[in-house]
């Protein structure tokens, strides 16, 4: 998903709806109000109040209504200077000798 909204506020009156597909990592934080929020093949919805926020699971379709009228923002989650590193490096390094992701970034 690409934004290029640079922590802009987006207003959404009550029972409106924005519609997000491949926001997968797509945090979403609730500024004012009530969002309901849905994502394609997840078994459970999130409810999100003023102040709270959340990270999108899935790629696929995510829906997000407002439950009152309520503010909210979008930002793309940043790859880690350890990720971009990694990531880089791998292109040059042949496929077996390639760090696994995950492990180069202590997790």
């Amino acid at each position: 998903m690409n934004i290029e909204l640079d922590n802009s506020t987006l207003a959404l009156p009550r029972d409106g709806l924005i519609a997000l597909r491949d926001a997968e990592g797509t945090r979403v934080t609730c500024l004012t109000g009530a969002l309901w929020i849905t994502e394609d093949h997840e078994h459970s919805d999130i409810i999100l109040e003023a102040g709270e926020s959340v990270s999108l699971r899935r790629p696929g379709l995510t829906l997000v209504m407002a439950l009152q009228p309520a503010s909210l923002r979008l930002s793309e989650q940043r790859e880690t200077l350890v990720e971009r590193v990694t990531t880089r490096l791998s292109r040059w390094l042949p496929t077996g000798a390639r760090p696994a992701l995950g492990a180069a970034a202590g997790r």
